[in-house]
C-alpha cells in the first residue's frame, strides 16, 4: 500500500509536513515508493525527487487542482507516468500559478494526458453532491468523459472513518465497477502525527487572520499519516493493492530534461559565430582600453581565456551580459565596476563588464573560472537599485517574457515571526509576544528550542505563566514552516526555451514571473542565473555626478578618476568614511585608523580584511604591514624568497584567496587551476584531498631545489590562511566604488551630503548623522519652510542646504506634493492667514499643521512656535470659514476677520524638542551638546567609543531596564542618547538603589553620567549619575 496523496508544507500554510517526514514516514511504514501532491504548485518538487532517489525510494509526483469538464468541475490529482509526464505537470502548474483563478480546463490538461494519471482527490462537492441527489447518471456520464479524455482514471474511495462518507463510497464504487473504472483507497495526508491537527488550525488560522476558535476555519481531523493496519481497517484490499498498480505505473528518474543558454542575437553580429563575435568584440575592447599599445602578455592572456570560454561553451554568457551591461550604459544608468571573482577575467575587462585590468592587479581568471573544474559562470551586475528594472525588462524584451523569471524564495516562519503570528491566532496580548521576543536576543537564526535550552532568563518566563507556555508550545509546532513567497534579491533566470517546460513558474507579484524551484535546483536544468543587484549607493554616486555636472558643467568620468587624490587618502587616515560605501561602521573605522591607507590597494586589503574570517588575522595583518612600511616596499616574508612579490603588497602575509593560488603554482609547480581546486579544498577543510595536494605540492618544491621540510611549512601556513582568505578580484572591484564615494566626498563635498541626506529620508538617525557632520564642516543646512521646501533636499545660493518637506513624520510625498503643487499653481505663500486657508483646502489637518509649526515651517511669517501652536484651533477654525463655496477653491478674507495669535516664546530647550517631535532627530541643537557645555571633562558618545578607562558624558535616558543579579538584587541596563548615537550603560545594584529611591531613572530626561569603559566592552559601567534640567 501506497500513501498517493501527501501535501507538504510547501502546500502554503495547508500543511505542516516537511519532505523530510514524508521520506521518513514512507520508509516507516515500509513503502517502497512515496508520492508528494501539493495543490496547485510544485515549489518542492526537485527537493522531493532528490530526497527519495537518496532514501532509495520511487518518487511519485502529482498536482492537486480543479478540473473543469465540459459540464461540471471536479477535483483531480494528476500525476507524472514519466518525465514527460513531469515536464506536463509544470506546464499545468504554471498556468495555475500565472492566475488568479485556480482551475484548469480540459482542453489545457488534453494534451498532457499520454503521459499523466488521473485520479479523482477524494474530496469533491461534485461528485458528493451528485451521490446525495441520487443523480447517478450524471455521475456516470462525467467518469466516462473523464475516462475517454485519459484512460488511465482512477476514482477515489477516501475519507471512510466518516460513517456518513462510507455510507456515499459504497455507492461511489458501485458505479465504478458499473462503467469498469478502477478505484482506490486514497487518505489525505496534511501532518504527521493526530494531535498535529493543531498545528494545521494554528496555520489557517494565521493565513485567515482569525482566531483559532474561528467556527469558519475548515480543519479535517485525521489527516494523519496513517499507518498500513490502520488503512486495512478502514479500505478494502483491492483499493489498497490499487495504489502499489498505481505506483507500478511511475516512473521518474534524473536527470529530467535541461534546458540551454539563449544564443545571442544581434543585428552587428550578423553571420557571425557567437565565438568568433566575442573574440572580434574582445580585441577591440583591448586596443581601447590600452590605447593601441598592446602588450604581448595581454594578447596571450585574452587568447588562453577566449579558448577556455569557449571550449566551456559559455561564449553565449559573456555577450548577454555585455548586452544588457552595453543597454545600460546607452541608457546613462551607472553600471558598477563589477564584482566577485569576475573582476579576474581580461574577457570582462575587455567587454567592459569590469573595471579593473587582471593583469595589472594580478587578478586570475582561473579564481573565475576553473577549467579543471566545469560550472557555470557567475557575473553579478551592480546596478542603481531606482533603475535595476530597466535592464530586466530589457533582457525580458529580448529574449521573452516566457523565458525569463525570478527565482523564488520563501520566508519562514522564524522564532519571532511564529511568536507573533501565534499570539494573534491565540487572541495572546501583544504585549506578551513583546516580552518573549525581546529575550530572543539579537541573533536571526535562533530556534526556540536552543533560545529554551541555552537563555535562563527565556526559560524562566516560558515557565513562569500558563500563557508563555502555551505560546511557546504552539509556536514551537510551526517555526521554521515556509510562510509566504518572495523573491532572490538579485536572480534572474535566462532560457533558450520557455522556461515552463523544464520548471514551474508562479507569479510573485513582479514584472516578470518567477521559478518554482529554489537557486540550488536551477543549473541541473539548464536554467542559467544572472544576478542583477540593486545597490543603493550606485543610486547615490549616479545622483551625485547628476549634481556634479549641473553645478559644475561637467560629469565626472568616474572610472578613470586619478587614484592618487591626497585628499581622499586624508580623508580615510581620519576614518572620515560616513556615506562612504562599505566604510561607515564603528570597527570598520576603527580598522582604518589603526591601517592609514596610503594606496588603492590598502583600500582592497581593508575591505578585505574587514570579513568574520579575515578579521581574526588584523593584529597579525596590521603588525606585518606595519614592519614592512618602515623597512622598505619589498618585504622578506622569512617564508621563501619565491613568496616575496606575492606577497609584498599584504606586508609579507597571506590575505586573498588568489595569494593561495600564485602560491601553490611558484612554489608547488601548480597550473592556476589545479591552484584554485587547492584552495577550495583548503576553504572547505577537505583532509583527504588537501593530503594529495600536499604530496604534488612538496614533490613540485623538491623540483625547484625547496627543501621538504621548508615546502612543508609553507603549505601549512597556506592552508592556515586559506581557511579565512578573501576573494581580491572582488575587493579590488569595490574598493574602485569606495574610491568614487571618497573621492567625491573630498572634493564636492556639497554634492555628497546633499544626494546622501536624500537618500536617507526615513532615517533618523542616519539623517541626524549626515547633518551634525554638515555643521562640522560648516556647511548649512536649513530646515523646512513651506515656500522654500521641496520633495528633496535642494542647494540655495551655493553653499546652503535645504530640507525636503518630505523629511517630517507623517509627511509622505503624496502630501509635500500637495503643497508644492498648491504653490507653483497660485504662487508663494504670503502670510499665515492665507496659507492656512490654502492649506485647508487641499487637505492638510490638523496634525499636519502642528507638525509643520514644530518644524519651523511657518517661522518666515514672524510667529513663535509655541504661539501658534497654542492658537492652532483658532487658526484652523478661520481657515475653514474664508473658504467660499462655488467653482474651484475661493476664499474672502475680508467676511472674517483673522484671529489673535498668542504671543507665547518657546524657550531654547522646546524648541529643541519640537523639532525632535516633528522631524525624528534634534535640528538646530541637541541638548546634549549644551550639557556637555556645562561640564568641560565631557565628550560625545562617538569620541568615548574610542576611549578605555574613565570616561564622562551628558545625554539623554533613552530607557531602562531591571535585570537580577546572581544574588538576585536589582541592577538596570540603560541607553543613553547624544546628538549622533547611543551607548550601554550599566547600573550596578548600589547606585541603582539610590537612584530609584529618590525616583531619578526617568527616561527622556538629560543625564550627566561619570563611568568606566573596558577595553572588551563597548558600555560604560556608571559611578556617578546627575539629572540635568
Amino acid at each position: 500500500m501506497i500513501h498517493l496523496h501527501t501535501r507538504s508544507c510547501y502546500t502554503l500554510l495547508e500543511s505542516t509536513l516537511t519532505i523530510e517526514q514524508i521520506i521518513q514516514a514512507a520508509r516507516n511504514s515500509g513503502q517502497t515508493a512515496v508520492a508528494l501532491t501539493e495543490k496547485n504548485v510544485m515549489f518542492s518538487a526537485m527537493t522531493f525527487i532528490h530526497q527519495a532517489i537518496q532514501a532509495d525510494l520511487k518518487p511519485i509526483i502529482g498536482l492537486e487542482t480543479v478540473l473543469e469538464m465540459d459540464q461540471s468541475k471536479i477535483s483531480v490529482i494528476l500525476y507524472a507516468k514519466n518525465n514527460q509526464g513531469l515536464s506536463g505537470l509544470f506546464e499545468l502548474s504554471s498556468l495555475l500559478g500565472l492566475r488568479e483563478q485556480k482551475i484548469l480546463t480540459k482542453s489545457e490538461v488534453q494534451k498532457y494526458m499520454e503521459d499523466l494519471i488521473v485520479l479523482t482527490s477524494g474530496v469533491d462537492e461534485t461528485i458528493e453532491q451528485m451521490i446525495v441527489q441520487g443523480d447517478n447518471e450524471q455521475l456516470i456520464l462525467l467518469f466516462e468523459e473523464m475516462q475517454e479524455m485519459n484512460p488511465d482514471f482512477f476514482i477515489a474511495i477516501a475519507l471512510n472513518d466518516s460513517p456518513r462518507q462510507k455510507h456515499e463510497n459504497i455507492t461511489l464504487k458501485t458505479i465504478a465497477q458499473s462503467i469498469s473504472i478502477p478505484t482506490l483507497a486514497l487518505s489525505r495526508i496534511d501532518y504527521l502525527n493526530k494531535e498535529d491537527h493543531l498545528a494545521l488550525r494554528l496555520l489557517q488560522a494565521i493565513d485567515a487572520q482569525k482566531n483559532i476558535q474561528d467556527p469558519s476555519l475548515h480543519v479535517r481531523a485525521h489527516r494523519y499519516w496513517r499507518t498500513p493496519e490502520e488503512m486495512e481497517l478502514l479500505y478494502e484490499a483491492d483499493d489498497l493493492q490499487m495504489t502499489d498498480t498505481i505506483a507500478s505505473m511511475i516512473h521518474l528518474k534524473l536527470p529530467l530534461e535541461s534546458s540551454t543558454l539563449p544564443v545571442f542575437e544581434s543585428r552587428s553580429k550578423g553571420n557571425a559565430t557567437s565565438e568568433e563575435y566575442l573574440r572580434a568584440l574582445c580585441k577591440a575592447g583591448l586596443q581601447k582600453r590600452l590605447n593601441g599599445r598592446i602588450q604581448d602578455l595581454y594578447s596571450r592572456r585574452l587568447d588562453y581565456e577566449l579558448d577556455m570560454i569557449s571550449k566551456m561553451g559559455f561564449c553565449d554568457y559573456f555577450l548577454i551580459v555585455w548586452d544588457f551591461i552595453r543597454y545600460g550604459r546607452s541608457k546613462n544608468i551607472l553600471i558598477g565596476p563589477g564584482r566577485g571573482s569576475a573582476a579576474g577575467s581580461l574577457v570582462a575587462y575587455c567587454l567592459g563588464i569590469t573595471h579593473i585590468d587582471p593583469v595589472t592587479a594580478n587578478l586570475l581568471f582561473e579564481r573565475f573560472l576553473n577549467p579543471e573544474r566545469i560550472s557555470m559562470p557567475d557575473i553579478d551586475t551592480d546596478i542603481p537599485d531606482d533603475r535595476r528594472d530597466e535592464i530586466i525588462r530589457y533582457v525580458a524584451d529580448k529574449y521573452g517574457v516566457d523565458k525569463t523569471a525570478h527565482i523564488v524564495t520563501f520566508a519562514t516562519l522564524k522564532a519571532r515571526m511564529a511568536i507573533r503570528d501565534t499570539a494573534r491566532a491565540l487572541n495572546i496580548h501583544v504585549r506578551d509576544a513583546d516580552q518573549m521576543c525581546a529575550l530572543l536576543g539579537k541573533d536571526p537564526k535562533i530556534t526556540l528550542k536552543e533560545a529554551y535550552e541555552n537563555n535562563r532568563a527565556f526559560r524562566n518566563l516560558v515557565e513562569s505563566r500558563k500563557t508563555f507556555r502555551t505560546l511557546f508550545e504552539y509556536a514551537s509546532k510551526i517555526e521554521g514552516l515556509p510562510r509566504h513567497i518572495s523573491v532572490h534579491a538579485a536572480g534572474i533566470i535566462l532560457s533558450g526555451k520557455p522556461i515552463s517546460h523544464y520548471a514551474p513558474l508562479v507569479d510573485a507579484g513582479m514584472a516578470i514571473p518567477a521559478v518554482q524551484f529554489t537557486m540550488e535546483h536551477l543549473e541541473e536544468i539548464g536554467l542559467i542565473k544572472f544576478d542583477f543587484l540593486g545597490l543603493k549607493n550606485l543610486s547615490v554616486i549616479d545622483s551625485m555626478n547628476q549634481m556634479i555636472k549641473m553645478r559644475h558643467g561637467q560629469k565626472l568620468d568616474l572610472f578613470h578618476l586619478p587614484l592618487n587624490d591626497s585628499k581622499v587618502y586624508r580623508i580615510l587616515k581620519n576614518a572620515d568614511t560616513l556615506g562612504v560605501f562599505q566604510l561607515e561602521s564603528d570597527g570598520m573605522r576603527q580598522l582604518i585608523r589603526k591601517y592609514q591607507p596610503e594606496n588603492f590597494e590598502d583600500i582592497a586589503a581593508i575591505l578585505a580584511l574587514y570579513r568574520p574570517g579575515p578579521m581574526k588575522n588584523i593584529g597579525l595583518f596590521l603588525e606585518a604591514k606595519k614592519r614592512s612600511r618602515k623597512r622598505s616596499k619589498t618585504v622578506n616574508t622569512t617564508l621563501h624568497p619565491l613568496l616575496d612579490p606575492i606577497l609584498s603588497e599584504t606586508g609579507g602575509v597571506f590575505l586573498y584567496q588568489e595569494q593561495i593560488m600564485l602560491a601553490a603554482q611558484t612554489i608547488g609547480g601548480f597550473s592556476l587551476a589545479q591552484a584554485d581546486s587547492l584552495r577550495k579544498a583548503m576553504s572547505k577543510k577537505n583532509r583527504e584531498l588537501m593530503d594529495s595536494y600536499q604530496n604534488l605540492f612538496i614533490e613540485g618544491a623538491r623540483e625547484k631545489n625547496i627543501p621538504q621540510e621548508k615546502a612543508k611549512e609553507i603549505f601549512e601556513v597556506m592552508e592556515r590562511f586559506a581557511h579565512y582568505g578573501f576573494n581580491k578580484s572582488h575587493s579590488y572591484a569595490y574598493a574602485l566604488i569606495v574610491y568614487q564615494m571618497a573621492y567625491i566626498k573630498a572634493n564636492f563635498s556639497l554634492e555628497f551630503y546633499l544626494c546622501n541626506l536624500d537618500s536617507c529620508i526615513g532615517s533618523a538617525s542616519k539623517s541626524s548623522a549626515f547633518l551634525n557632520e554638515c555643521r562640522s564642516r560648516k556647511i548649512r543646512v536649513l530646515g523646512v519652510d513651506i515656500n522654500h521646501s521641496n520633495l528633496s533636499y535642494c542647494i540655495e545660493g551655493e553653499t546652503v542646504l535645504r530640507m525636503p518637506l518630505t523629511i517630517l513624520k507623517g509627511m509622505g510625498s503624496l502630501l509635500a506634493s500637495k503643497i508644492i503643487e498648491e504653490r507653483k499653481l497660485n504662487g508663494p505663500y504670503k502670510d499665515l492667514f492665507s496659507t492656512l486657508a490654502r492649506l485647508i483646502a487641499i487637505g492638510i489637518s490638523s496634525a499636519n499643521f502642528e507638525t509643520l509649526i514644530k518644524a519651523g515651517a511657518f517661522d518666515c511669517f514672524g510667529f513663535y512656535r509655541a504661539g501658534l501652536l497654542g492658537s492652532l484651533e483658532r487658526l484652523i477654525q478661520y481657515g475653514r470659514m474664508v473658504r467660499v463655496e462655488g467653482e474651484g477653491v475661493l476664499f474672502s478674507f475680508d467676511a472674517v476677520s483673522p484671529p489673535m495669535v498668542e504671543q507665547k516664546k518657546e524657550s531654547r530647550m522646546e524648541r529643541t524638542w519640537m523639532e525632535k517631535e516633528s522631524y525624528g532627530f534634534y535640528l538646530s541643537d541637541h541638548p546634549a551638546i549644551q550639557w556637555r557645555n556645562q561640564y568641560p571633562g565631557a565628550r560625545s558618545i562617538r569620541q568615548i567609543r574610542q576611549e578605555i578607562g574613565n570616561v564622562e558624558t551628558a545625554g539623554i535616558l533613552k530607557s531602562v531596564k531591571i535585570h537580577k543579579t546572581k544574588k538576585g538584587q536589582d541592577m538596570a541596563f540603560a541607553i543613553l542618547e547624544d546628538e549622533n548615537e547611543t551607548i550601554d550603560l550599566a547600573i550596578m545594584p548600589d547606585l541603582y538603589s539610590y537612584l530609584q529611591s529618590r525616583g531619578l531613572l526617568e527616561t527622556m530626561h538629560g543625564i550627566h553620567i561619570l563611568g568606566r569603559k573596558d577595553q572588551n566592552r563597548n558600555s560604560i559601567l556608571v559611578n556617578r549619575f546627575d539629572v540635568l534640567n
